[in-house]
């Protein structure tokens, strides 16, 4: 994902234009603990600008790859403005304040592992995608895979097939 969102030419034009810049020489290991105490350390503003331009750009790249419509740039820079403004609203509308990281990962005892899956469903398709990714007590990534499920009637047995 880091080479997604931080890559290509206009991806970094989008960080440019909220003064946000990527170390270059950043390991995928390296990168997932920067990202973190980035997310800790930067104002709650930077925090949403990042998650936005995140969410834009993975948008963007999943349209252009599985459905075959690129996206402007001026496109992509709307929907991040969108996504921020309507953050806000919500921000205005709930009764109290969080902290985004108040629940950690923790690490599986000695010999397991811990298994985490996600899905996507597109019922237009009648086609769904479950992905796995599978760490051990370090955290290390030992294993992901994912598959894409045809003939899917409803999302209810997507839930259920990314749990098989």
């Amino acid at each position: 994902m880091f080479h997604v969102i931080t890559s290509w030419a206009l991806h970094k034009m989008f960080w440019n234009s909220f003064s946000i810049h990527w170390p270059s020489s950043l390991q995928c290991d390296d990168y997932w603990v920067w990202f973190e105490l980035l997310l800790r350390n930067c104002s709650i503003y930077t925090c949403r600008v990042i998650v936005g331009v995140i969410w834009a750009i993975w948008t963007s790249r999943n349209k252009h790859v599985m459905e075959n419509k690129p996206q402007l740039a001026q496109e992509i820079k709307l929907r991040i403005h969108s996504f921020l403004k309507e953050f806000d609203e919500l921000g205005k509308r709930l009764p109290a304040k969080f902290s985004p990281f108040t629940e950690k990962w923790s690490p599986p005892t000695d010999p397991y592992v811990k298994v985490n899956v996600g899905a996507a469903f597109k019922e237009h398709r009648r086609q769904s995608r479950s992905d796995f990714v599978i760490r051990d007590m370090d955290g290390q990534v030992v294993g992901s895979g994912m598959v894409i499920n045809p003939h899917i009637p409803d999302a209810f047995l997507v839930e259920a097939l990314a749990c098989v």
